[in-house]
């Protein structure tokens, strides 16, 4: 039975995901993403018209849902604090297609300057503003120091937020267990704990 054509669009996402991460996005074969869709190379260059493209909307497809949960917990309604919290235990269940497409846009980053570039466009025109807001709130209510850099806490919450998150998932269970590495939730907690203890405001000499 012929494959349905409604699902195109997803069957080529879906297809070119799995391309990109084994071979790099330069290095996928475009003829071959259609092959795995069951289609022909003409609808990619119908629907996405080329492989930027195509990669671009392969990481919305991720990014756009994991956005809508990040402005949730962002929002603020929530103490600072709590806005950290709820982003780190939102990242703490991240699925494995949503990290896979954080180590393509990794990987991707370090390699290509334009696609660094459409990347950044992304976070800035996202969830990075509210994270900002959470950083001058809790600085504004005393919770949060205010003589940090703002990009040094950014750099720290990525790299025990996401980051962490990234590496724990590529241990090896016997590795994990062998080191003492807690589940990916509850490394979540640990590490939001220790951002924390460099974020909240210091008591005065003598106060």
């Amino acid at each position: 039975m012929p494959r349905p054509q409604s699902d195109i669009p997803e069957r080529l996402l879906e297809a070119a995901r799995l391309h990109f991460l084994a071979q790099g996005v330069d290095g996928a074969s475009l003829r071959a993403i259609a092959k795995e869709a069951g289609t022909s190379i003409g609808m990619i260059y119908y629907h996405y018209e080329t492989k930027d493209a195509l990669f671009q909307a392969v990481v919305r497809r991720v990014y756009q849902p994991l956005l809508v949960d990040l402005r949730h917990a962002l929002d603020d309604a929530h103490a600072p604090e709590e806005r950290l919290r709820l982003v780190f235990r939102r990242l703490g269940k991240l699925k494995n297609e949503e990290l896979e497409v954080v180590r393509l846009i990794l990987r991707e980053a370090m390699i290509n300057s334009e696609r660094l570039a459409w990347m950044l466009g992304q976070v800035v025109g996202g969830h990075l503003p509210l994270i900002l807001q959470a950083f001058a709130d809790g600085a504004r209510a005393g919770t949060f120091r205010d003589d940090l850099p703002p990009a040094a806490m950014l750099i720290a919450t990525g790299s025990l937020g996401l980051f962490a998150q990234v590496v724990r998932r590529r241990i090896p269970p016997e590795v994990a267990a062998f080191a003492g590495l807690p589940p990916s939730e509850e490394l979540a907690e640990a590490l939001l704990s220790i951002l924390l203890a460099g974020l909240q405001k210091r008591p005065e000499a003598g106060g």
